[in-house]
């Protein structure tokens, strides 16, 4: 969905997506994108320049071309102007997902060039598909394709994983077969459900223990 903004009475387009991000980076310096991991790491000085990039870019991709630079952009931008991007440019690089965050695993630089080489050798994308896709639709696409890989992984995990049972149930006695597969290994997936699951047969036993159930 094309966002416009309304700057001295004129309509501009505006695409925060990879070719503008990489503009960014380039005029700032800029090799790691944590530097740029939200609106507040910008200042004053970096939004009128990510304004820039994202206004010239969407420019252009309405076969366009932004005649002002960044300086008599923002001769002509207002305070009230600049809210406005960035309420646009916020819809158009986050997106609300669930994150699985380990606070003890060390954070890694990270570069244009490592999502681009995510979405042409794992998610089938070309050049131009990456570098024209807004940063909030390539995260969203990103999230989704890693959520059928990992299902597709575990649904393979758990099928050997119940042959081998059927392989090992075999050579045992009736008596002591192995009913449920996850005696036999638990896949890291399903430690935190069966944890939670003892926590609670725990809670019940000192429940009835104590008279209160």
């Amino acid at each position: 969905m094309k966002e416009v903004i309304n700057i001295n009475g004129k309509n501009y387009r505006v695409a925060a997506n990879w070719n503008a991000i990489r503009d960014y980076c380039q005029r700032k310096g800029i090799r790691n994108l944590q530097e740029i991991g939200n609106v507040l790491c910008f200042g004053l000085d970096g939004i009128l320049t990510m304004a820039h990039c994202c206004i010239k870019e969407g420019e252009r991709l309405d076969g366009r071309e932004l005649e002002l630079d960044e300086v008599g952009f923002g001769a002509i931008m207002t305070p009230v102007d600049m809210t406005r991007f960035l309420e646009i440019y916020t819809r158009q690089t986050t997106v609300n997902l669930p994150v699985k965050e380990d606070s003890k695993k060390k954070v890694e630089p990270v570069r244009i060039d490592d999502y681009l080489g995510i979405a042409l050798g794992v998610m089938g994308m070309t050049v131009m598909e990456f570098e024209e896709m807004l940063l909030h639709d390539f995260f969203l696409k990103l999230y989704y394709h890693n959520l059928k890989e990992e299902h597709s992984y575990r649904t393979t995990a758990e099928l050997v994983r119940l042959q081998t049972l059927t392989l090992v149930n075999i050579q045992l006695l009736k008596k002591d077969k192995i009913k449920d597969p996850r005696l036999l290994w638990v896949f890291p997936w399903e430690r935190d459900r069966l944890e939670n699951t003892q926590e609670r047969k725990e809670m019940n036993i000192d429940s009835i223990k104590n008279g209160i159930v």
